[in-house]
């Protein structure tokens, strides 16, 4: 399977994976800056690139592809898996691997996902806006998981119009996601 991962080192045993959105990757800050924020605490972050012909079904592979990397290169280390919307559909894999992870915009509305989210515990984090149309509060409100919900975020956890608050946002999520790795 064609995809690249560009590797920022850090601890070897604190390994982050983290999965883009579809048109969406991991320089976008809803990415940026939660891989900024586990760069300053020592983590190593796998900067995954999907392939130009990626289809959803992919995400699961290519997730499982990098855990059982991880687990040779690393056996002992904490590994963290940090999805964006696409991504998201990490979320099985993280899951069955008993590992923690991030979902960033978690496409809730799709319904494998919104009823394995509806199963998740503490070591997972939900972060949506209220304004995403793939978000679902209710599930969200519903879940085990650790949560942050932006009001009148859409699914860039942007709000239209409002650099202010844009950038409250964004703080908020790094700094949720700096608290959410030293729990771990």
């Amino acid at each position: 399977m064609s995809f690249s991962v560009q590797v920022v080192d850090g601890a070897p045993d604190r390994q982050a994976i983290l999965l883009p959105g579809g048109g969406y990757t991991v320089a976008g800050p809803v990415l940026w800056y939660p891989g900024t924020a586990l760069d300053y605490l020592g983590w190593t972050c796998q900067l995954v690139a999907w392939p130009d012909d990626m289809t959803p079904g992919q995400v699961p592979e290519i997730a499982s592809e990098l855990i059982n990397r991880l687990r040779t290169d690393h056996p002992t280390a904490q590994i963290l898996i940090i999805g964006k919307s696409l991504g998201t559909l990490a979320m099985p894999v993280a899951v069955e691997s008993t590992l923690p992870g991030i979902w960033l915009t978690p496409v809730l509305k799709e319904p494998r996902v919104g009823r394995l989210a509806e199963q998740l515990g503490p070591e997972h984090l939900l972060v949506g806006g209220t304004a995403d149309p793939y978000w679902d509060r209710t599930i969200a409100n519903r879940t085990g998981a650790q949560t942050l919900q932006i009001e009148d975020a859409d699914h860039s956890l942007q709000i239209p119009g409002d650099l202010d608050r844009t950038m409250v946002a964004i703080t908020a999520l790094a700094h949720r996601v700096d608290t959410f790795a030293r729990s771990l």
